[in-house]
């Protein structure tokens, strides 16, 4: 007999069915109550089954996609094997290829190499030149070529002597071409004047001079003036053919640069300080007052010239308030008409001689004033020294400046100031000359008189 195997549901089943109510128990039979949890054990066995079914029908196909992967991993590893061993005969290949290169290329590698060295060369040549800003791009290109790795094209070869070619064509040319100047018109390209590899300012009324920066024109932030600026100017406006004197830097922008930074006149003046500026007010002063006393000097020569012609005696000047003394004492002897004539003339010098010692003082003390600022500046020099030694000349430079300014101010003042005071005092000796030959002669003249 065999075992009834009796699930967990089937004896829930039949605990179900006997706490059913009382009057259903007593309707159904025993028999019954076996049929029913026969009938839920064929069910459930049922269910197992295709469950069972399904587990082993996906283990199938798992197992079959497991083969198919490892087949795949196999073909992989077989086409890896065979690329590894064409990479290898490739190798093998490549060997041979660059021993047969290396042998057939003989004295070609040796000129590859000339040529290499030649573009690195004249690269740099070329990033300074001022011709590169008209023919852009060249000196790039070169400097690939240098420094590539790989064999060049012909067309690469030809850059070479093309640049080359250009520079010398270039550096007899006198032209106008548009060019990026990076400090004005906001980086767009403008017409720009070029002297060979020399000299570039740009084509304008008002020429400015450029410098050669980072590979870019830049204009100078103070432009030289005078004659170079001038001849950049006349340059741009001279006729074809013509012969012109124009502004030639050797150094490319550096002779330009100095002149431009090189201190003006105001500059100057500023560097003698406070002495020079008392040295200029004395010289201004001086001037002045000389110039002065040189106008009225020859006016009253003039005048007195010619009232020493005419003998008209009045108050218009000296010589004639001389006469006016000599026509008050007439009636006097000879004595005293002598000392009214020396007195007028005592009271007409002071006249005369006025401001005339002042101008000799400011020559004298003009100098004196620049050699105190040539102290006041040596001092300056020796407390930069004492504070920051003596490594860079240029903390000492502001103290020499004015040493040098003021002592040139002094004499510069002091020299046109002695000689206006020459030309003034022998004006004033002039004038006093005459009043006293004029003086002289009355004196005579009555005498003579006199004695008649």
């Amino acid at each position: 007999m065999k075992p009834i195997n009796f699930s967990i549901k089937a004896m829930a089943a039949a605990a179900v069915l006997m706490t059913s109510t009382t009057g259903v128990a007593a309707a159904q039979t025993l028999s019954d109550v076996v049929a029913a949890i026969r009938k839920d054990s064929t069910e459930l066995n049922a269910e197992n089954t295709r469950r069972l079914n399904e587990f082993k029908s996906a283990r199938d196909q798992q197992a079959s996609q497991l083969a198919a992967a490892r087949s795949e991993v196999r073909a992989e590893e077989a086409a890896g094997q065979a690329l590894a061993n064409q990479f290898a005969a490739n190798e093998e290949v490549l060997v041979g290829l660059q021993g047969e290169l290396q042998e057939k290329a003989g004295d070609f590698s040796e000129l590859l190499g000339q040529f290499r060295t030649a573009a690195g060369e004249i690269d740099p040549l070329l990033r300074r030149s001022i011709i590169s800003q008209e023919y852009t791009g060249r000196a790039d290109a070169l400097s690939q070529i240098s420094q590539a790795r790989t064999l060049p094209t012909r067309q690469q070869l030809d850059l070479l002597w093309r640049a080359m070619l250009q520079e010398i064509v270039g550096q007899g040319e006198v032209k106008s071409f548009k060019a990026v100047v990076a400090n004005e018109n906001n980086n767009e390209a403008i017409d720009v004047f070029r002297v060979g590899p020399f000299t570039a300012f740009t084509d304008e009324a008002s020429p400015k001079f450029l410098d050669l920066d980072g590979g870019k024109f830049i204009a100078f932030a103070t432009q030289p003036a005078g004659a170079l600026m001038s001849g950049a100017q006349g340059l741009r406006k001279g006729a074809e053919g013509a012969v012109l004197s124009a502004p030639v830097d050797p150094s490319q922008g550096d002779l330009l640069g100095l002149l431009a930074n090189m201190p003006k006149l105001g500059d100057r003046i500023k560097q003698g300080g406070l002495p020079g500026y008392v040295v200029l007010s004395l010289l201004a002063v001086g001037l002045v007052i000389g110039i002065y006393k040189l106008v009225t000097l020859t006016m009253i020569g003039a005048a007195v010239k010619k009232t020493a012609q005419t003998k008209q005696a009045g108050s218009s000047n000296p010589l004639a308030r001389i006469f006016q003394a000599y026509e008050d004492a007439r009636n006097d002897d000879v004595e005293a008409l002598e000392l009214r004539l020396d007195e007028a003339i005592l009271k007409e010098t002071p006249k005369i001689d006025s401001l005339v010692n002042l101008i000799k003082v400011l020559a004298a003390v003009s100098p004196m004033m620049g050699l105190l600022g040539t102290v006041v500046g040596m001092i300056r020099t020796f407390t930069q020294i004492t504070l920051v030694g003596t490594g860079d000349p240029k903390t000492m430079a502001d103290g020499i400046s004015q040493a040098l300014v003021t002592t040139v101010e002094g004499l510069v003042a002091a020299i046109p100031l002695i000689l206006l005071h020459a030309f003034v005092s022998a004006k004033a000796r002039s004038v006093q000359q005459v009043l006293e030959e004029q003086a002289a002669g009355m004196v005579a003249e009555r005498a003579e008189q006199k004695g008649a």
